[in-house]
């Protein structure tokens, strides 16, 4: 995940990268996602309620868009 400051806000976007494709094979055989396995750091600088937020709002979008998963 990258960091990118913008005047008005800041944005945390996943880049698939070939060189990261073990990750990211093994995080889908753990059933891990990213910000799951990010958890510390993404707390580390954003916050607890922020990372909270966060995780509610992808449960949500896996229990609409793709099932129990």
């Amino acid at each position: 995940m990258r960091v990118k400051r913008y005047p008005s806000y800041t944005a945390v976007n996943y880049d698939r990268w070939k060189i990261c494709k073990s990750a990211e094979v093994a995080g889908r055989l753990r059933r891990t996602r990213v910000y799951e396995f990010l958890r510390e750091p993404l707390i580390a600088r954003f916050g607890q309620a922020w990372y909270d937020e966060l995780a509610q709002a992808c449960r949500l979008y896996i229990e609409q868009y793709l099932g129990n998963d």
